[in-house]
């Protein structure tokens, strides 16, 4: 067996007697497949297979056997050769890879998956920055083989079991986006989309009255921007006391008072179910009865007094 290299080639038409002229034919190492990747995709089909290996490559040359079905490359004059699986049953299979259609250049396994289905998604929101937590319901998600699209942002995202990811919203600016998964390796997405909700930041800017009894009850308006019905909005007194807020419009809302033990000046502040609270905070205060006069101020030891 020959080495990679240049040989001369001339003609002859004897023995003895070689022509004057030559030309150069080149010696090349034959293409030997290492892996495939991905190696693994959903029953569907449409994953974007691709041959690795050594040595010099006609792609056109090349064909694939998925499960006995023979596909050539889906772009012949790519230096890559790359395979679009066909579809399949849940299992493990072999995939062939053939040179001229007859030499057997190497095998490997291809496992088709169930498709990534999404449910729920948990909070459904975010603010325009991003950054809280969302919890991803549905099945068949795979560890160290799911993604997730954002929109058009591919976040990061912490697998939990084949029920349940999560991942941090990315930034975006306000309005609806599609939440979809995909398979690591390649863009395959789900059957289904959820939509995710980017929601404008809420601001406060007066709030009447300005105090409150600490019984608890009565009713505060707020006025500020961006309010709305979805996802629910919020009062804050304090740093605990929380009280579903009644939107009237984007710049108004009611919130009643929730009970205290005590008088106290605290923070006023306005927020939305899953998504977080203004970044604004008014002066509120709760106040106590306090007593100063009682008539009359004598009795009758004998009680009675009114």
């Amino acid at each position: 067996m020959r080495h990679s290299g240049s040989v001369a080639v001339v003609v002859s038409n004897s023995l003895t007697s070689l022509s004057s002229s030559r030309v150069l034919y080149v010696y090349t190492d034959r293409f030997s497949p290492t892996h495939i990747r991905p190696s693994f995709g959903p029953v569907s089909g449409g994953t974007r297979v691709t041959v690795f290996g050594s040595g010099m490559l006609n792609v056109t040359a090349l064909s694939a056997a998925f499960h006995g079905t023979v596909l050539r490359p889906v772009s012949p004059d790519s230096k890559v050769p790359v395979f679009l699986s066909p579809p399949d049953d849940v299992g493990m299979f072999a995939v062939v890879i053939y040179t001229h259609g007859v030499s057997v250049a190497a095998e490997f396994n291809f496992e088709y998956v169930e498709q990534p289905i999404l449910h729920l998604l948990d909070p459904s929101v975010a603010p325009p920055g991003g950054g809280n937590i969302v919890t991803v319901m549905g099945k068949n998600f795979r560890e160290n083989a799911v993604g997730l699209r954002v929109g058009v942002q591919y976040p990061s995202i912490r697998f939990m079991s084949s029920t349940h990811v999560a991942f941090p919203a990315p930034p975006s600016s306000p309005g609806t986006v599609a939440v979809e998964v995909i398979t690591t390796g390649n863009d395959d997405t789900t059957q289904t989309t959820l939509p995710f909700l980017y929601v404008a930041d809420v601001e406060i800017h007066k709030v009447s009255p300005t105090a409150g009894s600490y019984e608890g009850g009565d009713v505060v308006t707020m006025y500020g921007e961006q309010f709305s019905q979805r996802p629910e909005m919020l009062c804050r007194f304090g740093s605990r006391l929380q009280t579903t807020a009644t939107v009237l419009s984007a710049s108004t809302l009611l919130c009643n008072t929730p009970p205290a033990q005590r008088s106290a000046n605290i923070s006023l502040d306005v927020g939305r179910v899953g998504v977080g609270y203004s970044s604004t905070k008014l002066a509120f205060s709760i106040e106590t009865p306090t007593l100063t006069t009682i008539a009359p101020s004598s009795g009758s030891v004998l009680g009675g007094t009114q």
